[in-house]
């Protein structure tokens, strides 16, 4: 959560109105991620693997009531590849039975590459 940019202030913004314990030092990964059934996705740190929870937040409410809430839901496992200390892309799983066998990019049920 070190970033200053306007719009990573108010993605993180978003998520401290619905979670005010959210630190400074969290190791979670937040973003918008604008789709017709959500509006944000946060990676919740788990060791060496991520929580991926995907919801709408509503930082002013709706409608008359102007209280933040947010309808968030867990979903799947990420886990990132990493090679030569760089990432190279992550994997989400959507199943808790998760394939040990083979590299991320095998066993993942969606694998994201890193665009340079």
């Amino acid at each position: 959560m070190a970033s200053t940019s306007p719009s990573c202030q108010s993605v993180l913004n978003d998520f401290r109105s619905v979670d005010e314990s959210l630190s400074a030092n969290s190791t979670d990964l937040f973003s918008s991620w604008h789709t017709p059934i959500s509006s944000n996705i946060r990676f919740a740190a788990n060791g060496t693997e991520y929580a991926v929870s995907v919801g709408s937040i509503y930082p002013e409410g709706y409608g008359k009531n102007s209280t933040p809430f947010s309808t968030v839901e867990a979903s799947a496992i990420a886990r990132f590849a990493v090679e030569n200390e760089n990432v190279i892309g992550f994997g989400v799983y959507f199943s808790v039975d998760v394939d040990e066998a083979g590299s991320v990019e095998e066993t993942s049920d969606v694998w994201f590459v890193k665009q340079e």
